[in-house]
């Protein structure tokens, strides 16, 4: 069984990383290294034995060819953010004792407004507290400071309903969640509006031009129209607003957005409007994506999951 008291993330990373590097694979070698820099080196590889990851043989650490894939498909070892998702996973999805006693845990969130909390209580309050900080560790579970609460993000939420269709939701919690997240997505619309009202707030023409096409044509590829001017020209902007959560960068793209996008490189952008918890909106942060058929599609550094399709940016801290 898994100590989930002594393994997190950090250690796990630092060990696939140390494997994958060093030329002498033997377990007293790599013990060594690892107890340089981290500590609670027989945990960390119980926890990558366990889920089938490394083998010793002959004294020796291998990665298994399940590991192998993973690290060979995909940019795993070079970001930690893409090594949380990996792990997280695998502890969801992957059926054995321990998943058990994952989801005994998270039986014990509730649907609040759209987001799905546990507010402990009490001796409610170091119930599986190593456990409970492992999932939190691994971004499957959030905290609350002010609220001094427990919440599911939405894209894990989400994920645990589509993909392992557990007792975590039922069908009236993800009905709600989708609701929440569509208000987010409209609210991320009109602030993308005002600030192209605000850009253009010299260009009279253009300004009154400006079209939030979502609510005309939901088909359109795009949510709002806009227009860049300058150099004795004005053009059009066809923008793809998509609200993301401040944990990460992942949104989805639909065929007939991405299709829009590929013939209108020149002209499409994306607005990533990213929000807290809270739904509110980190104006800060909104970042603005020129082409990015080119600049995320085809770009290394984003992971691209087909769905409608589902991106995140890899290098996201």
């Amino acid at each position: 069984m898994i100590n989930s008291d002594n393994v997190r993330s950090k250690q796990l990373i630092y060990f696939c990383g140390l494997l994958a590097d060093s030329r002498i694979n033997n377990l007293l070698h790599l013990r060594r290294r690892f107890l340089e820099q981290c500590i609670h080196f027989e945990e960390t590889l119980n926890f990558l034995r366990f889920y089938k990851l490394v083998v010793i043989k002959n004294e020796k650490v291998i990665f298994t060819a399940k590991m192998q894939k993973h690290i060979k498909d995909s940019s795993l070892l070079n970001n930690k953010q893409d090594f949380k998702r990996f792990f997280a996973k695998l502890i969801l999805t992957e059926a054995n004792i321990f998943r058990n006693e994952v989801y005994e845990f998270l039986d014990r969130f509730k649907l609040e407004k759209g987001i799905f909390e546990f507010k402990p209580i009490g001796a409610e309050k170091i119930y599986k507290a190593s456990l409970r900080n492992l999932l939190i560790d691994f971004e499957v579970v959030d905290f609350c400071r002010e609220k001094g609460n427990y919440f599911i993000p939405d894209d894990v939420a989400v994920y645990l309903k589509v993909e392992t269709r557990g007792a975590v939701l039922n069908e009236h919690d993800f009905e709600a969640i989708l609701l929440r997240r569509k208000k987010i997505g409209r609210k991320a619309e009109e602030i993308v509006l005002a600030y192209e009202r605000q850009r253009l707030k010299a260009w009279k023409e253009s300004f009154n031009q400006i079209e939030h096409t979502a609510l005309i044509d939901v088909g359109a590829g795009y949510d709002v129209k806009s227009f860049d001017v300058g150099s004795g020209k004005t053009v059009v902007r066809y923008i793809e607003v998509k609200a993301i959560s401040s944990f990460n960068e992942r949104f989805f793209w639909s065929r007939n957005e991405i299709e829009f996008a590929k013939l209108n490189r020149e002209h499409y952008y994306l607005y990533l409007v990213p929000f807290d918890n809270k739904s509110n909106c980190l104006l800060d942060k909104i970042k603005i994506i020129h082409d990015p058929f080119k600049m995320v599609l085809k770009n290394k550094k984003w992971v691209k999951t087909v769905e409608l399709m589902s991106f995140r940016n890899s290098w996201t801290n």
